[in-house]
């Protein structure tokens, strides 16, 4: 998505549960993620964004931090009991006007969302299981769950390797090898829960079981499963799906992060969810993306006050939005300084960087500007999809007064008067391969 839904709190008990509201779809979710989440840098991982911008499609979603993880509070103790976990997500469900949902339960997630399905079936109105299990921990006649000696070992993992992106192996092996992904992935982790708190949440999520509840659950259901799933295997999946009367599973071949580019994924989640296929249907169009804000706002907003700076703003965005007239360019979206933009050509997005490039100093600031082609992905009046997340990281590598374009747009001017310098090959922070960059001449 263009951009990070704002996140909000809601209180319970002695703490607060950060959550966020998204999507404009006809269903209501409501997710319960049992991994360690900061939902505000989860959105700087492209990767791990297309299964919300497609769920946006299908539903209006509301998300949030555990408690212990991301922005929440942190938990009161080591004994937090899954009545607590459970009455934690209804908060966040009633914070979001929601009066019933479907509840999206991943990992241990899943185990609360099954718990509530019984519990509170008044505000349940179907269950997506997403690699998510009854047990983590084995037990006689369920030897698909883990022994000591193995869960022993997975906790002194995360006590010795939490923070340096080694759950990567567990949950996105395919990512693993990438040095880059995995430094994202690491500082993320460090970012979503401190070492203390990802033990404390290790030790509740293998103590819950509902395996007795599952003949219970009388919702609609659909488990989703990774058949390459370390961290929860896709025999506990399964056994899900044979135990929730009239359950449909779906199994993958893909990791977790790329689940929603299987063949059927999609499309089985919106006929669960809404009824009809048509909102997994993904219109794409090739157009070229533009991000420009602000250089140096920050020192420059300091510099000059609050008062002076809303006005920089605002004469900032009318300048923006005459030059994007001027082409019969469309602005997508802004927030402060930013701008997110679509143009039809390459060369129309490098004349409108030129211009706001060369009238910018006539309000007292300089811009920064990145533009990238490739296909984007309609969604509503907003558009989604990896060539966007990519437009915005090249405009992050701009320095003042510089116009950055990827090899893409600078292979498509050929023929053209527009020169170029190249930067170099730059890593994209959470964007797979490498990019050569290209600066634009005067």
């Amino acid at each position: 998505m263009g951009l990070t839904p704002t996140t909000e709190f809601v209180h319970r008990g002695d703490g607060h549960l950060a959550y966020q509201l998204f999507g404009d779809g006809p269903a209501r979710v409501l997710e319960i993620n049992a991994y360690a989440t900061h939902r505000e840098q989860l959105w700087q991982f492209p990767l791990a964004l297309v299964g919300q911008e497609r769920l946006g499609r299908m539903a209006r979603v509301v998300q949030y931090d555990w408690r212990g993880y991301g922005m929440s509070d942190a938990l009161p103790g080591r004994d937090y009991p899954i009545e607590e976990l459970a009455a934690d997500a209804l908060a966040v469900f009633d914070a979001a006007g929601f009066e019933q949902a479907v509840l999206w339960g991943d990992a241990a997630g899943g185990a609360v969302a099954i718990w509530l399905a019984v519990h509170s079936p008044q505000r349940v109105t179907g269950l997506v299981l997403d690699n998510a299990s009854a047990s983590v921990r084995a037990h006689p006649g369920y030897e698909v769950g883990f022994g000591e000696a193995e869960l022993s070992e997975r906790r002194a993992l995360f006590e010795t390797m939490w923070g340096t992106g080694a759950t990567l192996d567990l949950i996105a092996s395919g990512s693993a090898t990438d040095d880059r992904v995995r430094s994202d992935w690491a500082r993320y982790e460090r970012i979503a829960a401190t070492p203390g708190s990802i033990l404390t949440m290790f030790d509740i999520v293998t103590s819950l079981d509902v395996r007795d509840l599952l003949s219970a659950v009388a919702v609609p259901t659909l488990v989703l499963h990774s058949a390459t799933n370390i961290l929860i295997p896709v025999a506990q999946g399964r056994y899900l799906a044979e135990r929730i009367p009239d359950a449909r599973y779906l199994e993958v071949d893909q990791d977790t992060t790329r689940e929603w580019d299987s063949a059927g994924f999609g499309g089985e989640v919106s006929e669960f969810l809404t009824g009809s296929r048509a909102h997994a249907h993904v219109e794409r169009s090739l157009l070229v993306v533009l991000f420009t804000d602000i250089a140096e706002s920050t020192d420059h907003a300091a510099a000059v006050g609050d008062t002076a700076w809303r006005g920089t703003l605002d004469r900032f965005r009318r300048l923006v939005r005459l030059i994007l007239d001027r082409y019969s360019a469309r602005e997508v979206n802004t927030r402060g300084d930013d701008f997110f933009a679509v143009a039809s050509s390459p060369s129309l997005a490098i004349a409108i960087a030129r211009d706001i490039r060369s009238e910018a100093p006539s309000i007292g600031v300089q811009v920064r500007t990145g533009i990238h082609l490739g296909e984007v992905e309609h969604q509503g009046e907003d558009f989604t999809g990896l060539t966007v997340h990519i437009g915005a990281r090249i405009a992050a590598l701009a320095k003042p007064g510089e116009i950055l374009i990827t090899k893409t747009v600078r292979d498509s001017l050929a023929g053209s008067d527009i020169r170029s310098t190249s930067c170099g090959i730059h890593r994209l922070r959470g964007v797979p391969d490498e990019w050569t960059v290209f600066a634009v001449e005067p």
